[in-house]
Formats: structure tokens, C-alpha cells, sequence
């Protein structure tokens, strides 16, 4: 499900506006997550169970009335997610050490050009005198 697709939810749920518009996706997933345990019902015996409907769903990938299989069905998208995660987090560290090695180059190359620039001025002043 995408960002803005979440957010609507959310927001549909009752969520505000401002809290949802700004918030990373990780927590939107959270959210959403936490919305849905939330909402679920326990059906009587009596009442065949409704399957949940989500319009970005494949049909085959809804909610079977099986509390067994939904369970390993949760339990499956609850650990993509956690692998999304992971990675995202990895790309987020790789990301923090580029920027880390450009800066510590340019403060390299500032204290290079520093150097040189003291080198040039100590020649001026000795070629002056």
C-alpha cells in the first residue's frame, strides 16, 4: 500500500490530518497495524466470518475466515515488513557513512587548502622582506 494510501486510512480511521501528513512510513505501517488489531471482531459461531475486503488486495490475498491460516498469513506480512525495515535501516546507515566520509574529505581538502594557503603567505612575506 502506498504512503498516501495509508495516510487516507488513517486519517479515515480517525487519525488527524497534521499527525499523519509527516510521519515516516515505518510509523504509518505501525499505525495502520495497530488500527487493525484494534477493529477486529470476534464473530459468533453462528455468523459465517465476512473477509476482510482491501481494494489493493488480489482477490487471492484476502482474509480467508481460517484464523489458523490468517494467523501464518499475519505472521508472514509481519516479517516482510520487519525485512523492510531492515533494510530500509541499512540503507539509512549507508546513507549517514557517505555523508559522513564526504564531510570528513572536505574538511580534509578545506584543511589542505588552509596549509597551502598559510605556505603562500609565509613566502609572500619573506620574498617582501
Amino acid at each position: 500500500m502506498s504512503d498516501e494510501r495509508l495516510r487516507a486510512k488513517l486519517i479515515e480511521a480517525g487519525y488527524e490530518k497534521d499527525d499523519i501528513d509527516f510521519t515516516e512510513r515505518e510509523e504509518l505501517l505501525a499505525l495502520y497495524a495497530e488500527f487493525l488489531v484494534q477493529t477486529q471482531t470476534r464473530v459468533s459461531v453462528s455468523e459465517p466470518p465476512a473477509p476482510a475486503i482491501d481494494d489493493n488486495l488480489p482477490s487471492g490475498d484476502r482474509v480467508s475466515g481460517n484464523p489458523d491460516l490468517d494467523r501464518e498469513m499475519f505472521e508472514f506480512e509481519k516479517m516482510k515488513l520487519a525485512d523492510e525495515m531492515r533494510k530500509w535501516e541499512a540503507e539509512k546507515r549507508r546513507k549517514e557513512v557517505e555523508i559522513e566520509e564526504r564531510r570528513a574529505e572536505r574538511e580534509e581538502r578545506n584543511r589542505k587548502w588552509e596549509a597551502q594557503r598559510e605556505d603562500r603567505k609565509a613566502e609572500f612575506e619573506l620574498k617582501k622582506e
